[in-house]
C-alpha cells in the first residue's frame, strides 16, 4: 500500500495513496449418505473478492487557515460461485471529491467545515428467480436436499443483470473549544442520497484532556447514519426508499507522541438500529 507525498513549499503539501487487498474463502460441505461412507457428495461454496482503491490530495495551510482537497476512487470485485456456478457477481466503483477546511479563530478556538460528493455503481448479477420462492428457500426442506434443488435451479436459469446508481452529498461543521487541558467538539453532519432522497442529520460530540503535554485522552460519542448498500434499495430488486440504518457510536482511547513516534490506542461500541 505505497503512499508517495511531495510538499513544494511551506504551504503546500501533495500526496497519492495506492491500496489494494484480496480475500478468498472455499467452503466444502460434505454430505454423508449412509454410515460406512461409501455414497459421500462433497459441495462446494467459492468466495472471491478484490478491492483497490486510490486517492489524491491537496493540502494547503497558511496561518490559522488550513484547506485539503481529496479525490478518492475504489473499486471492488465480488464472485460468488456454488460448484463452479454462479449465484452473485457485482463490480462496484465508488468516486468521492472530498472538501475540508479549518480556521483557528483565536488560540483555543476552531472552525471545521467539509462538503462531500459521491457517486457510486453497483452492477451486480444474480439468478434471475422469477416464478415464486424456489424449493431451496423453505425451511421445512432438509439443508442437503435445499442445497440439492438450489444447485439443479442454478444451472437452469439466467442470470439478471442490474445497475443501481445512487448520488451522495454530504455537509458538515464542527467547532472545537479549548478550556485549559480540555478540549470540546460537538459538530453536526448532513447527508443526503438520491435513492431515498432523504437527508440524515448526524450530531456528535467529542471531549479530549491532556493531561500531559505529550498525552492526550479522548472521549467520542455521536449518531452514525450507514447508507444500505445499493443492492438491496435497487429498483426491481431491493426495496425502493430503503431508510439509513441508525447506529449510536462511543469511543475511548488515547494518544501518546513519543519523541517523533506516535501511538494511537482506542476501543468502541456501536449500537444499531433499523438494520
Amino acid at each position: 500500500n505505497p503512499r508517495l507525498e511531495v510538499q513544494p513549499d511551506a504551504h503546500n503539501r501533495l500526496s497519492a495513496t495506492f491500496i489494494s487487498s484480496s480475500d478468498s474463502l472455499k467452503l466444502n460441505l460434505r454430505r454423508f449418505d449412509s454410515p460406512d461412507d461409501t455414497n459421500r457428495l462433497s459441495q462446494q461454496f467459492t468466495y472471491d473478492e478484490l478491492w483497490d482503491a486510490q486517492g489524491l490530495a491537496w493540502a494547503h495551510e497558511d496561518g490559522g487557515l488550513r484547506n485539503q482537497l481529496t479525490l478518492s476512487r475504489n473499486y471492488n470485485t465480488n464472485d460468488q460461485t456454488f460448484e463452479g456456478l454462479s449465484y452473485f457477481s457485482a463490480r462496484p466503483v465508488n468516486v468521492s471529491l472530498i472538501e475540508e477546511l479549518s480556521l483557528r479563530l483565536r488560540p483555543g478556538l476552531t472552525l471545521g467545515a467539509g462538503a462531500e460528493y459521491t457517486f457510486q455503481e453497483y452492477p451486480f448479477t444474480v439468478p434471475d428467480f422469477v416464478t415464486g420462492a424456489p424449493r431451496f428457500r423453505d425451511p421445512a426442506i432438509p439443508l442437503v436436499t435445499r442445497l440439492s434443488n438450489f444447485q439443479d435451479a442454478l444451472s437452469n436459469v439466467s442470470q439478471a443483470a442490474y445497475l443501481p446508481q445512487r448520488h451522495v452529498a454530504a455537509l458538515w461543521g464542527e467547532l472545537a473549544v479549548g478550556l485549559g487541558p480540555f478540549r470540546l467538539t460537538p459538530s453536526l453532519r448532513g447527508t443526503w442520497n438520491s435513492m431515498s432522497g432523504a437527508v440524515d442529520l448526524d450530531p456528535r460530540l467529542a471531549l479530549t484532556w491532556a493531561p500531559f503535554k505529550n498525552l492526550e485522552l479522548v472521549l467520542k460519542g455521536g449518531l452514525y447514519s450507514p447508507l444500505p448498500v445499493p443492492l438491496w434499495a435497487a429498483s426491481n430488486f431491493g426495496v425502493t426508499g430503503l431508510p439509513s440504518s441508525f447506529a449510536t457510536h462511543a469511543v475511548a482511547g488515547a494518544k501518546l507522541d513519543a519523541g517523533g513516534f506516535e501511538f494511537r490506542l482506542e476501543g468502541y461500541t456501536k449500537w444499531l438500529a433499523n438494520q
